[in-house]
């Protein structure tokens, strides 16, 4: 297993409530060698723990099987109510079957909360992971933990330097959340502009993380940008998810005009059990009416305490206000063409629909 350990401290109190088990015996449940594993990979660890039992190193082997023996019996219970045998490729009988079900979540849930951790209050403030590596020595974040895009080659989902490859923090739960933002921040030609928080637990060498390239098609039709540019009150709307592949609550979004500007934000708020291991995606825009352009675009995490939740979920984003743990993903410091935030912004929001027709998806 290659790159930086990540120790027991991934498990912070605040977080384990909502982990599916007990805090001490969370802590327990994974070595350090372990998670490091499972947090080292961009996949789910559902689609690779069956093939960890058959691992080569026998370290691996002997600690999931201990992790499978630790789990909780009522968390086995559970799994059992909704397990479908189907999910792995082995042949296993019904207990292990949901044993490797219940830990692959529990560990996908933990290395969110403690992502959530490290770039929320990093274990060396100095030089925050993972930009401690050899490969980013030469880098220097700037205040908001952000370095610049053209530091890097892109290949699929990853960023190549210095032999290893590296992913952008991913604004929910699922590391190919910023694939399609980047492939729109390429095509634009707004590489050189464009500033990106990176993971803090993914470094591979190159040859262990090649990079995937997804299709997704979004067709695109102009808002009405004459009314946006005549804005007088603030403009605002709040969608009830229908169907989508991320448990959302809802999202708000408005348009605040001021003199010259009109501010755009937009916020994905997570179903209230999601908010222990994952934040809000938050978006925020600067509209010039004199340029007719975007002259600022920043996308970033939102993390809630419950106190926190409980009075956003009372109130739209517009009267709301700063609240809450913010953790900027990316920044473009130049004026943008209206086409280019249609893309932008769905492609921050991916697996949102209601965003993505709001910007002119079929």
């Amino acid at each position: 297993m290659s790159g930086h350990q990540v120790t027991s401290r991934a498990f912070p109190n605040e977080f384990q409530k909502g982990l599916g088990a007990s805090p001490g015996h969370v802590a327990e449940m994974f070595s350090p060698e372990l998670f490091t594993l499972f947090s080292q990979n961009p996949e789910p660890p559902s689609w690779y723990i069956e093939d960890l039992l058959e691992s080569p190193e026998q370290t691996v082997r002997e600690q999931l099987r201990l992790a499978l023996k630790q789990l909780p019996t009522q968390e086995i219970i559970d799994a059992s109510k909704g397990y479908w045998s189907g999910m792995f490729k082995g042949t296993y009988d019904h207990d292990l079957g949901c044993r490797l079900w219940t830990l692959s979540r529990l560990a996908e849930r933990a290395v969110s909360a403690a992502r959530l951790t490290e770039v929320l209050s990093p274990s060396q403030p100095d030089c925050p992971r993972p930009y401690n590596h050899p490969a980013l020595r030469d880098l220097v974040p700037d205040a908001e933990g952000l370095v610049s895009l053209d530091a890097f080659e892109l290949h699929g989902d990853t960023l190549r330097r210095g032999g290893y490859a590296f992913m952008v923090l991913a604004s929910v739960p699922s590391a190919n959340a910023a694939y399609w933002l980047l492939l729109h921040t390429r095509r634009l030609g707004l590489y050189p502009n464009v500033r990106v928080r990176l993971d803090p637990f993914i470094v591979r060498p190159e040859a262990e993380l090649p990079g995937t390239c997804f299709l997704m098609n979004v067709y695109g039709r102009p808002l009405d940008w004459e009314r946006i540019r005549n804005l007088r009150d603030t403009e605002h709307g709040r969608w009830l998810p229908d169907k989508t592949r991320i448990a959302t609550h809802f999202t708000d979004y408005a348009w605040r005009p001021s003199d010259d500007e009109v501010v755009f934000v937009c916020e994905e708020l997570p179903a209230r059990e999601e908010i222990d291991h994952r934040g809000s995606r938050y978006l925020h825009a600067v509209y010039k009416r004199s340029k007719d352009q975007i002259v600022h675009l920043d996308g970033a995490i939102r993390w809630y305490d419950h106190s926190e939740y409980s009075n956003r979920v009372d109130q739209h984003l517009r009267t709301v206000g700063k609240t809450g743990r913010r953790v900027k993903i990316f920044r473009i410091d130049t004026s943008i063409s209206r086409e280019a935030f249609e893309d932008l912004a769905p492609s921050f929001f991916v697996w949102n629909y209601d965003v993505a027709h709001y910007f002119g998806a079929s």
